[in-house]
């Protein structure tokens, strides 16, 4: 199968003499296939377009995918099991099957929420995100917070799952943000590290965590791409997610934004990058796939509800 990081990486350097660009692919062959995901699918309301929680492995083990995304829960009632986790691999050889974790924002349906929080919030619990309601900003770096969600690592990995998927970690940007404006590199006077470092610690925790009962665990982080020019930080990621980089719903998003935003993974071409697209027009999934191609990242299309079995 085609290598998505190797056109990454010649992309990048066709510049190069024939001989210098052999010498160096050779050099560097062993880090670029971390992993090979040559697709992936992104199902988070599996209930939604099924009848039963067997529909729903019959049709996740049938799906051609090398990395399936899933909820710790197939419904409000129904937690995915063991069992459930290995027949959907069986579809296909070497196939993943990760769980999705907020680790930036908390989630007042899950249930680590507690009903008292509602009027007396702990400190760490900050203001309900306006986008996204029943989601709310908290210090990720306070342990209190921590100690909930490596809770939730501790079961998700038990549950057989391969790893994790890690959304709002650009939850750092919330706190950088001055104004209209935002501070790069911005200190956090509680921890004396900046607001990005604070985030690569916290992943690095749980990435720690999560390779304790597997060793091997896949973690993937959902945007906050720039994090990829931390130190260190790429030594506890399996790949990188981004959403919304080729559209915006059914807008083009510019080519200036596109390079801006792949420009932090220019040294990083041993990660993949998934990009998540969420289009419905023909013309812009057209659009989302030459940019993919060009780019040479791992595309997904679906729809924002993420309901779609594809």
């Amino acid at each position: 199968m085609f290598n998505y990081t190797v056109l990454r990486f010649i992309l990048k350097f066709k510049n190069f003499c024939l001989i210098n660009f052999i010498l160096f692919f050779i050099c560097i062959s062993q880090c670029i296939a971390r992993v090979d995901i040559q697709s992936y699918s992104y199902i988070l309301q599996a209930e939604q377009e099924v009848s039963s929680k067997q529909d729903a492995i019959k049709k996740l083990r049938a799906l051609d995918s090398d990395l399936i995304i899933l909820d710790a829960k197939f419904s409000n009632t129904q937690k995915w099991l063991p069992s459930d986790l290995d027949a959907i691999r069986n579809g296909k050889v070497a196939k993943k099957v990760i769980c999705y974790l907020s680790i930036g924002e908390a989630e007042n349906y899950r249930d680590y929420w507690q009903t008292s929080w509602d009027k007396n919030p702990p400190s760490w619990l900050l203001a309900e995100n306006p986008n996204w309601a029943g989601n709310f900003k908290v210090q990720y770096w306070n342990a209190n917070w921590q100690k909930i969600i490596l809770q939730d690592v501790d079961s998700i990995m038990l549950q057989g799952f391969d790893g994790l998927f890690l959304d709002i970690v650009d939850g750092f940007e919330f706190f950088e943000e001055q104004g209209d404006k935002y501070i790069d590199y911005k200190i956090n006077s509680l921890t004396k590290h900046s607001y990005r470092q604070d985030m690569v610690n916290w992943i690095g925790l749980i990435a720690k965590r999560a390779k304790v009962i597997k060793h091997d665990a896949y973690i993937v982080p959902q945007n906050g791409i720039q994090l990829l020019q931390e130190p260190n930080y790429t030594q506890y990621i399996t790949a990188q997610a981004l959403e919304d980089l080729y559209t915006l719903n059914n807008k083009k998003q510019s080519i200036s934004r596109i390079e801006y935003i792949l420009n932090f993974a220019k040294d990083c071409l041993e990660i993949p990058i998934l990009t998540t697209e969420y289009p419905s027009k023909e013309n812009i999934k057209k659009y989302a796939q030459q940019k993919s191609e060009y780019y040479a990242t791992i595309l997904l299309l679906t729809n924002r509800d993420l309901t779609n079995y594809q």
